[in-house]
This record gives structure tokens, sequence and C-alpha cells, in this order.
């Protein structure tokens, strides 16, 4: 006999989670929580079912602790440095805290009943009205409605047309997310809101080692629209208003909190069950929805750019393709060029963050992972649901790693390129072969290569871009030859594929044909096809792409090692105790305003491990190296002083010192530029850029880094090391001068972005 109110979520198993053994378990919502460091992952019926109880997990601890500390003791979230300490706090633990999380769920434990005369989870009473389906459609049905039967279904008879209490929980929350817009409204003149909210996305994760940390990975407790300088705003998941919304197709306020929002309710649901306990159909309206454009307050999704009319650039999720692997989607999803639109999704700006902020170990890979529903072109049912991860260094999405997306980011478009190059090999072989111009792009064989040669480079690339560690010197030889090794590989699976091509091209193509082809105005002219022609044309296109890679020379391996000795004397210096650093640091701001050697109590702060080949000049004064890393380290240590050594290390990587003194020219809120203050920044930029020598430079210098470091901006100190090694010569003074002419004359990136 059935119950008025029945199953309830925080104590009923209908939570899937997959162990270490690969078995798989099902859990309550609380265990599921504070067991999650046990598990490895979500393991539902679909990635997309995943991701619905992922997001509905994450709005319970946002909830939680937004209100609590992890001790479980009342404390309201009210800035960020809170916010990032009770993070930090968390992720450290290495498993969620029992009291503030039991706590809080009991408070709401009967707003978790799936069935309740007056408030059963996720439904309401009034969408007994809406549009009727059997369960088969609950049940994740690709591609079935009323009228069409889905083909290679998971689930047959009787299975497939009722569900227990622990598969409707499941699918109830799926539904609602990623719900077709089949529905038909029962009110007049009603918006429609289209697809679940979700299924408008082209969603992204974080993945951890485990289910605990993919959590905690995803765990935005600070205002990613707000570049992490402030917490949210009060959260209210879709169980504590004490009157939800009912309405049919109602269009809201954009949340301004990541509970409401993980737990928006795209649809008005009711769930209806037999007399042996299974859930045999539901019922449907359309229900909350808000505007796609701007939505900002979501952080897992990619965006695409659009410019209006007058020129404002707007944002809209950009829903991933099933046909592309994931990694060719790395520059939407990791990377914008500078200069250009384009915007990060919110947890790729986290990473970012906590990275930054040394809450993570910089030693750690970080997983990524898509998925998305494709829906029919009326978004009437669905077509396809599909996901796919990617792995790689974490610094990747760092400062340190910008360098290395822009390197990956040309990488991708030379596959890109060698696909469209077998594509056009494959072409020119059926026009050898005798198809007709009009009918040969429809050849399953030429749209076939463009799919094999993306198939088979696709573990290569993954490994290539597993294997890239950022903190590599640029023009290093690790870059260098991981590049050789990459394209080797590119290149002669393309050459490979393209000699198959060939070979199974038949005696026709072999021999080849003539063919007319009219140009432009009128003209024609006669061109004769063949396969081998054709692959002799292929494996020109491909030299272009992947040209043959130069050996460094011996200057760039020198440069390249003093680089690395200047970032190794900034870093020891870093792991040294705080009072040691700090006497250290003293020490070397006597030295300003003094040359090399002037000073024996510094010798040994810039003399040691110096490599051979840059020190000592027959004349008996400091060699150029000497100059540049003894500059280089008593600016630091000025630019470092009166700021914290462990938050404010004013030493970044990447950061070139062309760029750093432009932004002084800032406006003091952070918008824009002041046209005073950059007319005398340029003055002593200037100064600095037309010094005759190393002596005069660092006079000039010293008044530059004084004003970054008391606007708090950082500096990349072993990369101006090598600008003020390279200035000590004629020949690179010049180039040293242009590179600080272009980063400072480069637009500065918008914050927001």
């Amino acid at each position: 006999m059935m119950k008025d109110i029945e199953f309830n979520l925080l104590d009923e198993k209908w939570i899937l989670v997959r162990k270490s053994d690969c078995t798989v378990d099902a859990l309550s919502l609380t265990d599921a929580l504070l067991k999650s460091h046990e598990y490895v992952e979500l393991a539902g019926e679909l990635p997309t079912q995943n991701v619905s109880i992922l997001r509905l997990m994450l709005a319970v601890l946002h909830t939680v602790f937004s209100r609590y500390s992890p001790q479980g003791e009342p404390s309201p979230l009210y800035d960020s440095d809170d916010a990032a300490d009770r993070w930090k706090e968390l992720w450290n633990a290495g498993r969620l805290p029992e009291k503030p999380i039991g706590e809080y769920l009991a408070s709401v434990h009967d707003r978790f009943w799936l069935f309740h005369p007056d408030r059963p989870f996720y439904q309401t009473e009034a969408a007994k009205i809406g549009t009727e389906y059997t369960a088969s459609k609950l049940n994740g049905a690709v591609s079935e409605s009323g009228n069409k039967i889905r083909l290679f279904c998971g689930c047959t008879g009787v299975q497939k047309s009722e569900l227990s209490y622990s598969e409707a929980a499941r699918w109830l929350l799926h539904i609602n997310n990623y719900d077709d817009a089949a529905a038909k409204p029962k009110g007049d003149n009603l918006p429609s809101p289209g697809v679940g909210w979700l299924g408008k996305l082209g969603l992204i994760t974080i993945r951890g080692n485990n289910l605990f940390e993919t959590l905690v990975y995803n765990l935005i407790l600070l205002n990613h629209r707000r570049n992490f300088s402030e917490a949210w705003g009060p959260e209210c998941p879709a169980w504590e208003p004490d009157v939800p919304n009912t309405a049919e197709r109602a269009e809201i306020p954009m949340p301004d909190n990541l509970s409401e929002l993980y737990t928006l309710q795209s649809r008005r649901l009711w769930l209806d069950r037999d007399n042996s306990g299974k859930v045999v159909s539901f019922r449907d309206l359309s229900g909350d929805f808000f505007p796609e454009e701007d939505a900002f307050i979501e952080p897992m999704t990619v965006w695409n750019d659009k410019k209006a009319k007058n020129g404002t650039m707007h944002y809209n999720p950009k829903v991933h393709d099933n046909t592309t692997q994931m990694w060719r989607e790395f520059s939407s999803c990791f990377y914008v060029e500078k200069g250009k639109a384009g915007r990060r999704p919110g947890v790729v700006q986290w990473v970012d963050y906590l990275r930054g902020h040394g809450f993570i170990d910089r030693t750690r890979t970080i997983s990524f992972e898509t998925c998305s529903a494709k829906y029919d072109v009326k978004k009437a049912m669905y077509e396809d649901i599909f996901s796919d991860s990617l792995t790689f260094h974490m610094d990747l999405i760092t400062e340190i790693g910008e360098h290395w997306r822009a390197k990956i980011t040309e990488e991708i478009k030379k596959c890109d390129n060698s696909a469209d190059a077998l594509r056009d090999l494959a072409r020119d072989i059926e026009l050898a072969a005798g198809s007709s111009k009009d009918a040969v792009l429809k050849r399953a064989a030429v749209a076939r290569a463009r799919e094999q040669y993306y198939y088979e480079i696709d573990l290569p690339f993954r490994n290539w871009l597993e294997g890239i560690d950022p903190n590599w010197e640029i023009v290093s030889e690790q870059e260098e030859q991981a590049l050789r090794e990459w394209h080797e590989t590119a290149k002669r699976i393309a050459l490979r594929i393209g000699q198959e091509l060939v070979e199974s091209a038949g005696t026709a193509a072999i021999v080849g044909r003539t063919i007319e082809i009219e140009k432009k105005k009128g003209n024609k002219i006669t061109v004769h096809y063949s396969a081998p022609d054709a692959y002799r044309y292929f494996k020109v296109k491909l030299s272009k792409i992947y040209p043959r890679r130069r050996t460094m020379t011996e200057k760039e391996i020198r440069i390249t090692d003093f680089r690395k000795f200047m970032r190794q004397k900034i870093e020891r210096l870093k792991d040294l105790p705080e009072n040691q650093l700090r006497a250290e640091l003293a020490k070397l701001r006597h030295g300003i305003g003094h040359a090399p050697g002037e000073i024996p109590a510094i010798w040994g702060a810039f003399l040691t491990d110096l490599p051979e080949e840059f020190y000592r000049n027959d004349d008996g004064n400091a060699s150029p190296g000497e100059w540049a890393v003894y500059t280089a380290l008593t600016m630091f240590a000025l630019h470092q002083q009166g700021h914290d050594f462990g938050s404010e290390w004013m030493n970044v990587d990447g950061m070139k010192f062309g760029a750093s003194v432009r932004k002084l020219a800032k406006k003091d809120e952070g918008k824009g530029e002041d046209e005073d203050k950059l007319k005398r920044i340029r003055a002593r930029f200037n100064k600095i850029a037309t010094a005759s020598d190393l002596p005069e430079l660092n006079h000039h210098l010293r008044g530059v880094i004084n004003l970054l470091s008391g606007n708090g901006i950082k500096l990349d100190y072993a990369d101006l090391a090598v600008d003020l090694y390279n200035y000590s010569y004629a020949e690179g003074r010049t180039k040293v001068r242009l590179k600080w002419g272009q980063d400072f004359c480069r637009q500065i990136k918008n914050d927001e972005n």
C-alpha cells in the first residue's frame, strides 16, 4: 500500500557511486556527501544524470558552508578572505565534515520526501495539468516520444515502463535539467523557455581523484563575476522557500547565488505511481527560466561571443559538438587571446585563482569533463548525450601557462589544417577516379579521411598535452624536444593515412584524368588530376604545416640557462624561513645604487651558482651577467618590501616589464586608464628604454619599481634579468627596447575576462 509520505532522499539509497575496484554502491544524499572521500565518482546511468546530482550536492555544500564553519559553528561568510580560508580548510581535511552537514540536513529533512502530500521534492501539484508521459521518457530516453520508440534502449518491457523510487529520483533531477521542449503549454500566450537550463549549456566541470575532490574543486565559494573579490550573497536552494513558485513558464530574475542556480526548477513535475510502489508516468510543465545572454552567474559553461549592432559584446552559452573531441575545444574552454573577445568558464577561472593563491599543489595535474545533450532541430527530443574529459598540468590555465596556451591553440589549428589537407587529398583522388565535381564532396570517403585523422591523432595529442610542464623555460631544450616529437607523430600519422588513400585509389585514379575548371570571369582551364599528383601536393601542404624544426643555437641555450638560474635564485629566497628571508632582502636593498662587488656582504647573494660563462670580464669590471643578476635581485628586494611573503610575493612568471609598467596607468577604481598618469609613466619608461648602459638604466629603474610596489603590481624578475643581460650588448639593446615597447603598448586585458 502506498504511503502519503515516502522515500526521503536524505535517508534512502538512490545515488549511484563507483568505488576504486569499479563496483557500484547506492547511497543516500547524506552518505554520498559524508563518504565522498571513499568513492571515485558518481556512477549514474548517463553523464548528464551525474552532473544533475553533482549540482544538487554542490547546492547543499554551498548552503552549509556559507553559514557554518567546517567545525559546525554558525559563521556566515562576509568577505573573500573568510571564503578562501574556509575552502582551504575543507580541501586540506580530505573529507567533508559531518557536524555542519548533518545538522543542516536535519533542519530541512522534511523538504526531501520524494512523495509528500504538501511538498514533494522537486515536484508540484500544479503540474498535474501538464503533458503526461510514460516512465519510458523519464527513464533517460535519448530518442523516444509518444510516437517514436527508442532503439537500443537500456531497459525493456516492465523495466522500461516502470521505475523504482530510487531510479525515479535520479531521473527526476535529470529531466528537470535536460528536458526537451516538447511539453505543450497549458496557458495562453506564454513564452517559450526552450529546453531545461543545463540543456542550453556547453557544460564543463572539474574532476578530482575522488568524489570528495570533485565536489570541493567545484565548490566556488567566491563570486567569479567579481574576480573572486567577494563572497556570494545569501544562498537559497529550491527546497528552502516556504512558498515555491508554481507558475507555468515563469521568467524569473537571474539567480544571484549558486545554490539557487543549481536547483533551478526548469520544469514543474509530478510523479505518478501505482499500488505496487513503482513510478509509471509523470506530468510535465515548463517552469522557471531566465535569459541566457550574459548569464555569467553560471560557472559551468563555455561561451560564445556575439557583438551587438551598437558594438557591445555579449555572450551566450556555447553547446558542445558531439562530433568534436574536447581537446579541439581547448581555446573556448581555457584560452582567451590577448586583445580578443572571449570569456573563460567560471570553473576554469576558479582553478586559476586557487593555484595562484597557493591553495593547490603546483605539481598536480587537473582534469576537466564536458557533457551535453544534443536535441533535434525542433528541440522536441534528444538525439545524443555525450561527454569527454581532458587532463593536463594545472599551471597550463594559470598565468604561468599563457605561453603554452597560445602554442596549444596553434597546434590544434595545425591538426585542423592537416585534417583539411587529407580531406582535399581524398577529394582529388575521387575526382581523378571519375567522380563529378558536384558529387565528390558528398562521398563518404572524403569526409572519412578527415574523421580518421582526428580519431588517430586523439590519443597522441592527449599524451603530448598531458606531458607538457608549463614551468619549462620558454625557448628551452625541453620545449623544443616536446614539440619536435609531437610534430613528427602528427606528420607521420597524416602521411600514413594519405598513403593508404593513394594505395586504395584504384587504377583509374592512378592514371587520372583531365578536368575543365571554370575560373573567375568565365575563364576556363584544364587540370590533370591523378592520385600520385594529389599525394605530391598533399605532402607539400603537410611540410608547410609541420616544417622541419631547427635546433637551438648556443646563444639560446645560454639565455635559457641564465633564465633558469635566476628563477632558481628567486625560488630559493622564497623557501627561506621568514626571519632569514627578511634579513636577506634587507642586505640586497643595501646594494641599490652600488655596482656589483662594491659590498662584499652580498656577493654570495648574486654570485653563488652563477654559470661560469656569465661572470668575469677581462677588464676586471662586473660582467653583463653579474650586472643583470645584481640589478634584478636588488630591485626585487625593493619591490617586495612592505608586502606579505605568502600572499603578496611580488615575483610572478609571465608578467613582462612593459606590461607591468603599463598597468600603472590604470585608474584608481580599476577601469580604463588615466591619461595624465599614462603621460608621466611613459616619460619614466622612455628614460629607462633609452639608457646608454646598465648603471644608468639601474638608476631610472629604481623609481619605477617603487611605483610598482606601491600599486601592488607584480613582475617576472627572471625575464627582467634576461632583458638586462641582453641590454648590455649593442645588438641586443634594440630587441629589448622593441620588446618593452610592444608589451607596454599592448591593450590591457579586461579584468572581467
